[in-house]
């Protein structure tokens, strides 16, 4: 009976493709860790530039409730997304712990 994630032709791990080394140049030094938050770390950049772009705007009207709405919305998603990069690095970090304790 075959095993799901183990070669059946030498029994060893088959490595996920997050595992597996990137052949993007840029990616290589960084490690599964950068690869696995990456689309995460883009997605807050762009949501990070979109705010700061609308606060520096010397034409802000802080008195539209539209503005001051788009404004909370994009702070919220802002750090929503911090929390998640900050809960999937701290989530690697503790397994790699254990697993070195165990060793």
């Amino acid at each position: 009976m075959a095993t799901p994630g183990i070669s059946n032709a030498n029994g060893n791990w088959d490595a996920s493709a997050l595992e597996q080394a990137s052949t993007i140049a840029t990616d290589n030094k960084w490690g599964m860790m950068y690869r696995s938050s990456a689309g995460i770390s883009e997605r807050t950049k762009t949501i990070a530039d979109e705010l700061k772009s609308m606060i520096d705007n010397p034409n802000l009207e802080v008195d539209n409730p539209l503005t001051l709405g788009k404004i909370t919305a994009l702070s919220g998603n802002y750090n929503m997304a911090r929390q998640l990069q900050s809960n999937i690095m701290k989530s690697f970090k503790d397994a790699a712990q254990a697993i070195i304790r165990n060793v």
